[in-house]
């Protein structure tokens, strides 16, 4: 038996409805075929080696050609995949899916602006070439042109609502600007032309525990952990030579396929031959009803013997993030031991899942020592951090509390991940006491007429606020205090270090950065009117309104005799009529993509394979 011939397949033998054909192939097609199927378990390497040797069977198959760049790109061999899809450009130079290619391929070797124009070049060939215009989204938004990139990615969904890459990135961007609606928006339309895609369902019910609607997101998450829970008889198979044989096990409740082994030859199912058998096929007839059973014929080294196996639910490896994440769901909604269910079946699946929660339950059971064990397994988290603040003020150290929460503020990160929001709220709400005596001491600031410290505390208090109300209440006391004093404080030597930096950015027409920049010296100093002016006018260029207005506003409060107050205001208004007027053709493209009918992400991904396969052979 050659083993040079084997296919490893990662099917769990958990499918159903696969089409039963079986025919004979080539040994070219076959590699071909082999090459395909890795790659759409995202092996990579090997699914380059199979088109390798389909090509050393046929060197003029475009197909494996193709193919072969694109595996070169998605394992990092990106200058390989680059000089493969230019020779096919220089042989057929009119073909959009080249050119498409190509710019895949250097958005994967950070060369944008070059993935830019083969994106143009393949929309002059191919207008509403949805994938030309997901191509530039994803440069654009690469280059931190955001505003751009939304509007990339709205074409590609415009022309194909279904493109769910496409609405994922549009969704994390919306994110990014913290336009959290828009977000919900449009994964909740993704998810209606798409409703078994896990990474759509897993996102949604993040932002809804980042937003602390409990209920619908442990509704959201059971969806995608249900999508990747399935019946089967826990073997996955590959085959060699036309023989079907195991490639290992899946660990689950049942002990029925505990006398299978790694290696074994399945040779019969249920008394039927399968020599020669299709994968798929294969997986098919060992799929069916929880409960019931398949006799197997298996062959070990040179002993043939019978094994009657009991399909049972196997749960994806891949579903360890969404049991974490439905177990911390679980433990706010105060069902334990449903968390700690979850907890244990995801550390269970994936040892680096399920750490963060299952400290969480410590904590809560006061489990100090273990909770800490726990969370120096996860590696230095940003949420394993927020819990061991959390573990820190509820064992009585708030001081300790306050040093971890106040350095965590100092990751960017920190404010980037939406399902963070419900976490931090939990830790500020036990470092309460330490607030309301900073609030105390800015009121007896105020009183004494020392505005320099109250400013320095309203600064403090900021890094606590739980949510935009309590920032306006904050930034109102401190206009306040503002408004009475002579002269402001002076901006200390790291704040002025990013202000720096932000007018660097702006020169080089890097906006989002100098955003970034203007943002981390504001956090050090708040009271700058003219730090909020200068966000405000960057945030409208790239057509972030929302933000635009809020700094804008922030702007007008804090300098209300400001020469300029009387041009801000009419910015704010020329800003609004904008965003009414995006609503409307949002609303208007909307109803447009309703019409249309719909597909899944299956149909897809078999469409495209369909462009490729007609493409004739150089």
């Amino acid at each position: 038996m050659n083993k040079s011939n084997i296919l490893t397949l990662i099917l769990v033998i958990l499918f159903t409805g696969c089409a039963s054909t079986q025919r004979s192939v080539s040994p070219q097609q076959q590699a071909f075929n082999n090459g395909t199927l890795l790659y759409s378990q995202e092996k990579y390497k090997e699914a380059a080696a199979e088109f390798k040797t389909a090509l050393q069977l046929n060197a003029n198959n475009y197909n494996a050609k193709a193919w072969l760049a694109f595996s070169y790109c998605r394992s990092g061999q990106n200058g390989e995949g680059i000089d493969i899809f230019n020779k096919l450009i220089y042989n057929n130079p009119t073909h959009y899916n080249n050119f498409n290619g190509l710019a895949y391929c250097y958005n994967e070797n950070q060369q944008y602006d070059e993935s830019i124009s083969a994106s143009k070049r393949a929309l002059e060939l191919k207008p509403n070439y949805s994938n030309a215009y997901f191509n530039m989204g994803v440069s654009y938004e690469k280059k931190h042109e955001y505003s751009k990139a939304i509007e990339m990615y709205q074409k590609a969904i415009s022309i194909t609502p279904n493109y769910s890459d496409a609405s994922l990135s549009l969704a994390k961007l919306f994110l990014h600007n913290k336009n959290i609606d828009e977000a919900i928006n449009v994964l909740q339309r993704a998810s209606k032309f798409n409703p078994k895609n896990v990474k759509i369902l897993e996102l949604l019910a993040n932002i809804y525990y980042g937003s602390s609607n409990f209920a619908k997101a442990k509704e959201t998450i059971s969806k995608a952990i249900e999508f990747q829970t399935h019946i089967g008889v826990g073997i996955r198979i590959k085959s060699i030579n036309g023989f079907t044989v195991v490639d290992s096990l899946i660990p689950s409740d049942s002990s029925s396929n505990k006398e299978i082994i790694k290696g074994d030859i399945i040779l019969e199912i249920d008394g039927n031959d399968i020599e020669g058998m299709h994968l798929k096929v294969v997986a098919n007839k060992l799929s069916g009803p929880e409960g019931t059973s398949v006799k197997l014929t298996i062959q070990r080294k040179d002993k043939e013997f019978e094994k009657v196996i009991s399909r049972a639910k196997f749960v994806e490896a891949k579903a360890a993030s969404k049991l974490e994440l439905r177990s911390l769901i679980e433990r706010k909604l105060g069902s334990k031991d449903a968390a700690l269910r979850d907890a244990q079946k995801a550390n269970e699946l994936d040892d680096s899942f399920g750490l963060i929660s299952l400290a969480a339950i410590n904590i809560d059971d006061k489990n100090y020592e273990q909770a800490s064990s726990l969370l120096l397994k996860a590696n230095n988290n940003i949420q394993a951090s927020i819990f061991e603040a959390i573990m820190y003020a509820k064992n009585g150290n708030m001081q300790k509390a306050k040093e971890k929460y106040l350095n965590l503020t100092q990751d960017y990160a920190l404010f980037e991940n939406i399902a963070l929001t419900t976490d931090i709220a939990e830790l500020l709400s036990h470092l309460k006491p330490v607030i309301d005596e900073l609030e105390q001491s800015a009121k007896n600031y105020n009183e004494q007429g020392k505005y320099n410290q109250s400013i320095e505390v309203y600064t403090q208090m900021l890094s606590f606020a739980q949510n935009k109300a309590e920032v306006e209440k904050i930034n109102e006391n401190m206009i306040n205090t503002i408004h009475k004093m002579n002269e402001l404080p002076a901006i200390g030597d790291k704040a002025n270090k990013h202000i720096v930096r932000a007018e660097m950015f702006i020169k080089s027409g890097n906006y989002p950065i100098a955003i970034e920049e203007f943002n981390k010296a504001l956090k050090l100093a708040p009271f700058s009117a003219l730090l909020y002016f200068n966000i405000a006018i960057l945030e409208g260029k790239i057509a972030n309104y929302p933000l635009a207005i809020d700094s804008m506003n922030m702007y007008i409060k804090m300098a209300p005799q400001a020469p300029n107050v009387t041009s801000a205001k009419n910015q704010v208004t020329k800003w609004e009529v904008i965003m009414e007027q995006n609503k409307e053709q949002r609303i208007s493209q909307e109803k447009k993509i309703d019409a249309k009918p719909l597909d899944t992400d299956e149909d897809i991904r078999k469409k495209s394979l369909r462009r490729i396969r007609k493409i004739p052979s150089k």
